[in-house]
Parts: C-alpha cells; structure tokens; sequence
C-alpha cells in the first residue's frame, strides 16, 4: 500500500487496515514468518513534513534460543514518524540530532506502508529470543528439550558438554 503525502489533508488522514506483511528474513538469511498485521495510524501535516503517528499489532514466529523450538510472540508497538521529501542539510556537521532520529525520508513522494511497518517489527525481535522466561534449553550432554522431559546426565555426573552439536578438538601432545 503506498500513501502518497501530497494527498494528506491538513486536518489529517486516518488509517486502520488490516493486512499481511510477509515473511522476514532473520540475521543468517532464516524466515521470520509474520502474523496478520493490524495498523491504525494518524497522518497529519507539521512543520517539517508529515507527521505519523502509528500503531501495529502482529505476531512473529520465532526460534528459541535456549530450546530451539519455534514460538509464536506478540508484538504490540507505538512509534512516531515524520516523512519528508529530503533530509535537512546540518551546514558543514554531519551530526545527528535528536529529532533528525524520527525523520523518514520518502522518495518520490510516495511511502510504502507495508516496508515501514517491516521495519518496526524488525525493531521488536529480542537480540535472544525466548519462548518463555524460565526456558530450561537443551540438556549439553545429550541434547533433550528439558522443557518436555528430563534426562539422567547430571544424575549420573555426565554434565560435561558433549552434544553432537559439538565438535571437540584434539588435544596437541605436551612438549
């Protein structure tokens, strides 16, 4: 959906829309499969552009980084935006200021709603993804979820890792 800001009217545009973003791509190219997304934003003209005040609710399909099992997260964020049609020029500094952070440049006058909400829910994915706080991850030895069972490893002393994820090294002769 594009939105072209020479069409806003002063007293503002209001947009609730129900749609699908897509699948993102993770930091090691791995889908992220995205949730119906729910928008409802305000588009108003200000003073250095056009101001956008927005709401998105989705869910994303994560993989635990304690488990590795995938997991669905709601995502509910607020965010505010000011589209304009080129970015100030700072004389001689390039140095960012405060409000420069909230500045989306457009091209073409035109943006492209889905990429903006894209990139929001990018911000929402925790840098370790969880399914659950008290996630009890994979046993190091022999690589069972313990979140569905247990094992006897640390019972018999065998917590030394050794999963077969695990490629252990030999040791070099002492000289």
């Amino acid at each position: 959906m594009l939105i072209d800001i020479k069409d806003i009217a002063r007293e503002g545009t209001l947009i609730e829309r129900v749609m699908t973003i897509g699948t993102l791509r993770g930091s090691g190219n791995e889908p992220i499969p995205t949730g119906v997304t729910r928008v409802r934003a305000l588009l108003s003209r200000g003073s250095r552009g056009v101001d956008f005040s927005c709401r998105v609710e989705s869910s994303l399909t994560l993989e635990c980084a304690r488990c590795l099992e995938p997991y669905e997260m709601p995502v509910s964020s607020d965010f505010h935006l000011v589209f304009v049609s080129r970015m100030p020029a700072h004389g001689t500094e390039n140095q960012l200021e405060e409000e420069d952070c909230e500045l989306y440049p457009v091209s073409e006058g035109k943006v492209d709603l889905p990429e903006v909400l894209r990139e929001q829910l990018y911000l929402s994915i925790p840098l370790k993804p969880l399914c659950r706080e008290d996630c009890c991850g994979l046993c190091p030895r022999c690589g069972i979820n313990r979140n569905i069972a247990s094992c006897d490893c640390e019972a018999l002393g065998q917590n030394q890792v050794s999963s077969p994820s695990i490629v252990w090294l030999p040791r070099s002769p002492k000289q």
